[in-house]
């Protein structure tokens, strides 16, 4: 693999990882995943400080395996002169690495 980093801007990046960190707790938890959410005043949900606590560790976890076996980083983050403008790809990538994520983490 190219050792050329891929930037997606931030706010695509944070809704991979989020969504990824979020449906392997789901997976992980299955039934025991209420235990870790609640909804407060304003019908929002939030996760409890346990909860907070492994989807934190999930989303560390998803982005280090997104930016060692796939290349990917958050855009916002990432700097260097090399920055390549991934605006075109970010849609069809988005679909690749959740497909080869989820598959890398169920196996």
């Amino acid at each position: 693999m190219s050792k050329d980093k891929i930037p997606l801007s931030s706010d695509i990046y944070i809704e991979l990882t989020t969504d990824i960190a979020d449906w392997v707790m789901q997976e992980r938890y299955k039934g025991n995943y209420k235990r870790y959410i609640y909804t407060d005043e304003y019908d929002t949900i939030n996760f409890t400080e346990k909860g907070q606590d492994i989807f934190n560790e999930l989303n560390g976890q998803v982005e280090s395996f997104l930016e060692t076996r796939a290349g990917i980083v958050n855009g916002d983050s990432f700097e260097t002169s090399n920055k390549r403008d991934a605006t075109k790809f970010q849609k069809s990538l988005c679909v690749i690495v959740l497909i080869f994520g989820i598959v890398w983490l169920l196996f």
